[in-house]
């Protein structure tokens, strides 16, 4: 069911506990309630959060594709196309990356149904909070200050994750929490990476797989519609997503792979070169004008097109148009898709009659190019 409703009940955390998990914590991967997301920026929190109480809603942005067909998706600001780098000085090789999360089974748009449900286990939406005839993902917790943001409150977060498969082999669904957890399971088969030496504290962690995805992370509390606008009337949740965080339970929006190439970027006054892993993106287009519900023209700052200073984003009034990768299909589930946009405003020859497909478009009434990058979550269907 909706967290909402339970973290308004006094005491929460022992009916949390108690009442919505039919396992004892097993091998000290014990289960800490939701994470707590009042460190959260206010787009992971959603519209409407207060820490008195109030939670936030995500709602869906409608946009057209090729064709004139229609997609919905979830926007979070601030995007990047650069997810990995390394570089190497004197033989000592510098990497960065995304914090890894631990997809079960193979198919990350999913939680896995390999592991082993407690016998006769029916899923309950009054009384469950999440399934436990499944595993839920697993989010690595960082180590040191150093390690990638995993959590939208440390500083520098993007909602985007390298991928770690692991391989269930018998374990308990939904006992493991933490990627400590999935690190001591006899049970799981996975690839790792040791520990740095002369590091005592520090502890193996697993080895990605080269693949990243689009997960962003948000109030396990929050509304998150269907792009329909509604919730589901049995358990008044959304498309959102559920895993886990060194013992915390996160929601998530699932947006699915990132595709990416590689690019060597020369060092600048001796300054080793430097490989990238980054994203490729579609391109959103967004008028600068358009009629509001009373028929009467409004429209945005092309030079401020998510709104961040003005407060009126010129994208997600629904009359997006999105152009996928190489100009293929933006749909998720096609080859053309991303989860990252490279938003581009322009001037609608008519206000009346806006475009409903990329070829519509005029490039010569394209509006100077922002470099505006916004995550743009297409959802499994």
């Amino acid at each position: 069911m909706s967290l909402r409703s339970k973290v308004l009940v006094p005491l929460m955390f022992t009916v949390f506990v108690s009442g919505c998990f039919p396992y004892k914590n097993h091998d000290g991967d014990y289960y800490s309630g939701p994470v707590d997301p009042t460190l959260f920026p206010p787009a992971y929190q959603g519209a409407g959060f207060a820490d008195s109480g109030s939670f936030g809603t995500f709602m869906a942005a409608q946009a057209f594709v090729t064709n004139g067909d229609m997609v919905f998706y979830y926007l979070f600001p601030g995007a990047t196309t650069k997810l990995r780098t390394e570089s190497s000085t004197n033989g000592m090789v510098t990497v960065k990356d995304r914090a890894p999360v631990y997809v079960f089974d193979g198919d990350p748009s999913k939680d896995s149904s390999k592991c082993v449900a407690p016998q006769n286990y029916v899923y309950d939406e009054r009384r469950d909070d999440v399934h436990f005839d499944v595993q839920g993902n697993i989010f690595q917790q960082k180590q040191t200050s150093k390690d990638p943001a995993a959590l939208p409150s440390d500083a520098g977060y993007v909602p985007v994750y390298s991928e770690v498969p692991v391989a269930s082999g018998g374990e308990g669904c939904q006992t493991l929490h933490s990627a400590d957890g999935v690190m001591a399971s006899k049970q799981l088969t996975l690839m790792t990476d040791p520990a740095p030496i002369g590091s005592p504290d520090f502890r193996p962690v697993g080895h990605p797989d080269g693949k990243y995805l689009a997960y962003a992370v948000i109030d396990p509390a929050a509304d998150v519609r269907l792009p329909d606008g509604t919730l589901n009337p049995n358990t008044m949740l959304g498309p959102q997503r559920f895993g886990w965080y060194d013992h915390f339970m996160v929601a998530y929006i699932d947006g699915g792979y990132v595709p990416t190439t590689m690019v060597t970027v020369p060092g600048m006054m001796g300054a080793p070169d430097e490989m990238q892993i980054v994203a490729q993106s579609m391109t959103l287009y967004a008028p600068n004008t358009w009629l509001d519900a009373m028929g009467n023209p409004t429209g945005c700052d092309p030079t401020d097109p998510t709104g961040a200073t003005s407060g009126a984003p010129c994208l997600a009034q629904g009359f997006d148009v999105i152009d996928g990768v190489g100009g293929m299909a933006a749909v998720r589930g096609k080859a053309g898709y991303s989860p990252i946009c490279h938003v581009l405003t322009y001037t609608p020859a008519d206000p009346t009659a806006l475009p409903t497909d990329p070829s519509m478009i005029d490039p010569a009434t394209v509006d100077p190019d922002t470099a505006t990058l916004v995550y743009c979550l297409q959802v499994a269907q």
